[in-house]
This record gives structure tokens, C-alpha cells and sequence, in this order.
């Protein structure tokens, strides 16, 4: 059954009546957009093209929204040429790729959500947390601001060490289904044999040690 916000039900149409953009080169995590659309259904229409009814924004949530077996969606239909179209859906991708976030006040986010146990559908995990309060706290400060004579909560060291932070990306990793389990156990276990409490930290550390496993190449002799 689709889940359709009530101020977007005049948009609604038969899920059928648009298709996936075949030229769209983005690859999105259909089972999570679809986690999302079972919290909180369609609140946002995706957008689709008048003349061919190629979605060029929101391919992802037109396949969630099959996966979840719906036969309706909110679509905006567009009179875009087809430059347009592809020029749009490459403008949609992209200023998602380049947006960053103000790693404080995620954080604060972050953990009142985690607390409450509201996490679901947000395409954050308790992992995501513990990776970016164990990089705030781990920066570089100055001299003067370790002196603290009282105990910080995480909302205050991240305000701390926020201007020190480089900016941050996101890093894809894409597997096989099958694979998954197999590296969430296996990540587990680097995890407990590294005390790393965070994703990002014991891949980084597990690089590092492979890293320096890793023998040199001879130095070439000078040519005379």
C-alpha cells in the first residue's frame, strides 16, 4: 500500500506511468530509501519528465517504492527538453555530492535521535555516531582549551574542536548482498581486536597496519 503525505495526493499517479531515467549513472541504496518510505511515506514527489515520463529525480525512491510493492506515487511532470532532463538529473546528483554537513550540529542530531531510538529510516546507523564523536574527539587542540575543569558532554567537545575538523566526505562502499554479513562479522571482530568503537576507525586503522606490511620498492640506481 502506498504511503502518500496528504499534501502531495493531487500528484499522485499509478507507479507505472513513470520509469527509471536509463541514462541516470547514480546508484543509490534502494533498501534504505525504502526503510525511509516506510517511517515516513512520500513526502517529497520525485520528478519526471512530460514527454517520455523518465524520472530525473528520484530515481531511487521509484524503485524503493516498488520494492515496498506500491502501485501509486507522487510525481511532478516536467516540459523539459531532453538536454534538460539529463542536464537536471546530473544537477540533482551532484549538488548532493558536494552539500557538507556541520559535523556539531549532526552530532547533536545525531545523538538525541540515537538516544530515543529514532535512527530508523534515517539512513544513519549507532555506528554512524560513535565514527563522529570518536573524530571530533580525537583532533588536535590547542594548549589552552585541554584545561577543562569539568566533565564536557559530547554537543560541548564537538563545539570545541569543530574549527580544527577538515571537512568531511562520504566514501561508498558497494558489494555483493551476499558479502555483507560476512563483512559486518568480520568488521565486528577488527573492532574488538583493535578497541576501535567506530566504522570509519577501524577501517582506517586496518588500512594503516596493511599499509606497513607493505615492502617498498627498491630504489632505482641513478643513471650515469
Amino acid at each position: 500500500m502506498s504511503i502518500i503525505a496528504e499534501a502531495r495526493e493531487s500528484l499522485t499517479v499509478p507507479i507505472n506511468k513513470v520509469k527509471p531515467h536509463p541514462e541516470n549513472p547514480r546508484r543509490g541504496d534502494v533498501a534504505g530509501i525504502a526503510s525511509s518510505l516506510a517511517r515516513f511515506g512520500q513526502v517529497r514527489p520525485i520528478l519526471a519528465q512530460k514527454s517520455t515520463g523518465y524520472i530525473v529525480a528520484g530515481n531511487h525512491t521509484y524503485q524503493a517504492a516498488k520494492q515496498l510493492a506500491w502501485k501509486k506515487i507522487a510525481v511532478a511532470i516536467v516540459d523539459l527538453s531532453d538536454e534538460d532532463a539529463r542536464a537536471y538529473m546530473l544537477a540533482d546528483n551532484r549538488w548532493s555530492d558536494v552539500a557538507q554537513n556541520d559535523d556539531a550540529a549532526l552530532l547533536a542530531i545525531l545523538k538525541d535521535l540515537g538516544e530515543a531510538g529514532q535512527l530508523e529510516g534515517t539512513g544513519y546507523s549507532p555506528d554512524d555516531l560513535d565514527d563522529l564523536l570518536s573524530l571530533l574527539e580525537s583532533q588536535s587542540l590547542p594548549p589552552e582549551s585541554t584545561a577543562a575543569t569539568h566533565s564536557e558532554t559530547p554537543e560541548e567537545t564537538a563545539a570545541r574542536v569543530r574549527p580544527a575538523l577538515a571537512p568531511m566526505v562520504e566514501v561508498v562502499l558497494l558489494m555483493p548482498l551476499d558479502l555483507k554479513p560476512i563483512f559486518a562479522e568480520q568488521l565486528a571482530a577488527l573492532r574488538a581486536s583493535y578497541g576501535t568503537t567506530g566504522v570509519t576507525d577501524t577501517i582506517m586503522r586496518c588500512i594503516a597496519e596493511a599499509a606497513s606490511a607493505i615492502e617498498p620498492p627498491p630504489a632505482e640506481e641513478p643513471q650515469e
